[in-house]
């Protein structure tokens, strides 16, 4: 260990440097984040606060101990993402990472706390995020909190409704509300056709993923040999897919493609069956189907993460893992609704989702995100419409949705392809304005550095946040794709959480010809 250290300790010297230099509110708020409130959230729409738990109750919680030095994250972030810098493309590597970053001995310390007061740990990830479960009584003895229950008649979930402090200073998030959120893949669309054999019997026009890809201009690649060899795709999804396996062996075989390498990584108390019932599979065999029809030859990491848990934990295990540079998420929360979900929601699903999507960069990964669906207006009641997260997330590139039309010769190959903006004419109610790339400017995140002075400049009354998407690939199901899902049915489908998959596994080709990381690519497009 310590000739590693020494091997790269000029590195560390300028960190350190930095460090010093990072004036002292800066520290303190990287360090602690933002401090839940000790009132009843505000519930989500259509739900009412029914009151506490039982006391017998068992409920799942997330702990995070602050890593060290966490303010130069996004210094290094930065640093190894920008064009000219001294230290463009000079990742971490995971020894670094866990050296300079992870807060292990406060770590351990936390664990121990939480097993003496007759909690579980489930699951940890990064030495600095712990999944654990427990009665409410234990929960709320252990952590300071009191945890309520809200219903809409026929859902529920739990969130803390105050927080008092704990003996170990730490804010927890004990809520299984992106459980509700995530019940069913936001932002995809499903059409099933009836088929009759090879024939498909409908009035809708679709295309098989590989023509698709074939408008990218990959043939160059593919005639040099490169597929995607030797570079990592991950793929976010919830829930899982008991049959990923099986429709994809199917999906080969359609399509003449080569077997796919796929690994599956639970994350997080899993049952794949789950999929089924939520829909997750659907999205599942897009997102895997997408990247493994462009980069036919990459090695394909599906991480699956249980309902329940905050993006923080499964974002914080991908960083730690650092077993794909790529990764997809075709899901998105409306930063219109983050009001409802509560401070501490906010804490785990998107302040502390944005130190560890950074973390992610300055090891080289590149996040991509969907947009959304909503059109320019979003998902909101209002003309200032509404973007999703993790799209307006500064350390994630946002992918947008476009329409491709392609032609084909007669032996049935793709002969040309042009492709048209996607949008939505006028504002169509709350969470049904489905028809165009959801874009606009961030409430939240405010405009990064590599937008400054490139983007356009918000009009009057919007805010001067982060502008989505940054780039946009197929995604209208007008014509949609063709999917092989369960029982090797064949479905048309199409949003942008075909768009994210398919962007990623173009990076993928790009990735293996360079044979080197992209990191996070927005600044260096944005440079063009």
């Amino acid at each position: 260990m310590r000739h590693a250290f020494v091997r790269w300790s000029p590195l560390l010297l300028v960190l350190l440097f930095a460090l010093a230099m990072v004036p002292a509110p800066a520290v303190a708020k990287a360090q602690a984040g933002p401090t839940p409130s000790a009132v009843t959230p505000q519930p989500l729409p259509g739900y009412r606060y029914v009151g506490g738990m039982s006391r017998d109750a068992v409920v799942l919680g997330v702990l995070y101990v602050p890593l060290r030095n966490a303010q130069l994250i996004y210094y290094y972030a930065q640093a190894v993402s920008t064009p000219g810098s001294p230290l463009y493309h000079r990742f971490l590597t995971p020894r670094q990472v866990q050296e300079l970053f992870y807060p292990t001995q406060r770590f351990e310390e936390a664990e121990s706390y939480l097993a003496s007061h007759g909690l579980r740990v489930l699951y940890t990830a990064a030495d600095s995020i712990i999944v654990f479960e427990g009665t409410v009584k234990d929960v709320e003895g252990a952590l300071g909190v009191k945890v309520g229950m809200f219903s809409n008649g026929s859902l529920s979930y739990y969130a803390v409704t105050s927080y008092s402090g704990n003996a170990l200073g730490l804010v927890p998030y004990v809520s299984n509300v992106t459980a509700v959120i995530f019940r069913s893949p936001p932002l995809i669309h499903i059409v099933k056709p009836d088929l009759r054999g090879q024939q498909v019997v409908t009035s809708l026009t679709a295309y098989p993923l590989p023509d698709v890809v074939r408008a990218y201009n990959v043939t160059p690649l593919y005639s040099m040999g490169y597929y995607g060899q030797n570079v990592s795709v991950g793929i976010l999804d919830f829930y899982g897919d008991p049959v990923i396996t099986q429709a994809l062996a199917r999906f080969d075989q359609v399509y003449g493609l080569p077997p796919a390498n796929l690994t599956v990584v639970p994350i997080g108390p899993y049952d794949p069956n789950l999929g089924l019932v939520t829909g997750w599979n659907y999205e599942i065999d897009l997102d895997v189907e997408s990247v493994h029809s462009a980069a036919p030859r990459a090695h394909i990491v599906l991480y699956v993460a249980n309902g329940a848990l905050p993006l923080v934990v499964p974002i914080a295990t991908i960083d730690q893992l650092d077993q794909v540079s790529i990764v997809s998420q075709s899901f998105g929360i409306p930063e219109s609704v983050f009001s409802y979900y509560g401070s501490s929601f906010y804490l785990y699903n998107v302040y502390l989702a944005d130190v560890y999507y950074a973390l992610g960069a300055a090891e080289g990964i590149t996040f991509v995100a969907a947009s959304g669906d909503g059109g320019g207006m979003g998902y909101s009641a209002g003309p200032l419409g509404d973007v999703n997260y993790p799209a307006s997330s500064p350390w994630v590139l946002a992918v947008g949705g476009t329409t491709t039309y392609l032609t084909f010769y007669p032996n049935g190959m793709p002969s040309s392809s042009y492709s048209t903006a996607w949008s939505a004419a006028g504002f169509v109610p709350y969470m049904q304005n489905f028809g165009g790339s959801t874009s606009g400017y961030s409430y939240f995140e405010p405009m990064p550095w590599w937008q400054q002075g490139v983007a356009p400049t918000p009009p009057q009354g919007f805010p001067y946040g982060r502008a989505v998407p940054d780039v946009s690939a197929n995604a209208n199901i007008f014509p949609g794709v063709y999917e092989v899902t369960y029982g090797n049915e064949t479905i048309i489908e199409g949003g942008t959480s075909e768009a994210s998959p398919l962007t990623a596994g173009l990076l993928a080709l790009i990735e293996s010809y360079l044979n080197q990381r992209l990191g996070l690519l927005s600044p260096t497009l944005y440079a063009l």
